[in-house]
């Protein structure tokens, strides 16, 4: 028995429905049915009795569920205690960072992480926020480095999250420099955009709501991609299109008018750039860090 399936069995427990419970567990229905069947096989008795009308667990469901649950917290306190002995003991710090804030500011964060302690080792993961915020919340990274403004931040219960403002990048639409594409003028002829992908990034529900909002310009997506630098480097080997990208990710090329910026700032927008911490991190170091950290 692993403490997954028990972790899945508690999670079933709290929803009283599949379907609820597996999109939890982020996995499908399906498979969260066969991990329940397959925890009932293991221990020899069932644990739910369910129909159309309602669901309750067996007796034996019930002591399991007493049980598993004693289990995973007494195990998530040995984690928490194990890790903040090792992390303060090494000076070991996790650091998750959204891919475009990675791209553009791993650098900078590292460079003043050394002035603050140079004797901090970061371990750096670079994951899509809202996997970055499931690893916060879970303690399994001390810090999280993200876009966020007045109009889209991460939905976090701030008595349990701690954010503050570090830095800012601009957003900027820019094309490769053999092509022009004047935003500001209403034509009939749509303009291509190379686009993110997926509509439950930052930079996705952003540019999005922006191209939607100005509706007297015609856009046309030719390329769609989840990750900014993708995008950056399509733009960058001479593909046609616009496509929105921090500003700090091409600032050389366009110094170097390799790549335009367009719109005369008119289609620009700009993000804060948030640190986030768990209220109950223990880590004096990512405490201090989360204090004083500007890049």
């Amino acid at each position: 028995m692993n403490t997954q399936s028990l972790q899945y069995f508690v999670i079933l427990a709290k929803w009283k429905n599949f379907t609820a419970a597996a999109e939890e567990c982020h996995i499908s229905q399906s498979a969260f049915s066969r991990r329940i069947k397959a925890l009932e096989v293991e221990l020899g008795f069932d644990l739910i009795v369910q129909n159309k009308k309602e669901f309750q667990l067996t007796p034996a469901g019930e002591r399991l569920l007493l049980h598993a649950q004693q289990i995973l917290q007494d195990l998530n306190r040995l984690k928490d205690t194990i890790y903040e002995e090792t992390q303060i003991a090494n000076k070991h710090l996790k650091i998750t960072m959204m891919y475009a804030v990675a791209v553009t500011k791993a650098g900078a964060l590292q460079n003043h992480i050394s002035k603050f302690d140079n004797t901090i080792y970061p371990k750096y993961f670079v994951r899509t926020v809202y996997d970055g915020l499931e690893m916060l919340k879970k303690n399994q990274t001390d810090l999280l480095i993200s876009y966020g403004s007045k109009h889209w931040s991460l939905s976090v219960n701030k008595n349990l999250y701690c954010f503050r403002k570090i830095g800012q990048e601009k957003i900027i639409p820019v094309c490769h420099a053999k092509y022009y594409y004047d935003l500001n003028t209403q034509s009939d002829i749509p303009i291509p955009v190379l686009a993110y992908m997926s509509n439950n990034t930052i930079l996705s529900i952003s540019v999005n709501r922006m191209l939607e909002n100005r509706g007297k310009r015609n856009f046309d997506c030719i390329i769609e991609s989840d990750f900014s630098y993708s995008l950056y480097d399509i733009i960058k080997n001479g593909h046609h299109g616009v496509c929105w990208l921090p500003q700090s990710m091409v600032k050389h090329h366009i110094e170097a008018q390799r790549i335009l910026h367009l719109g005369e700032g008119k289609w620009d927008f700009q993000y804060d750039i948030r640190i986030y911490i768990n209220g109950n991190n223990t880590n004096p170091i990512a405490n201090n860090l989360f204090n004083v950290l500007t890049i």
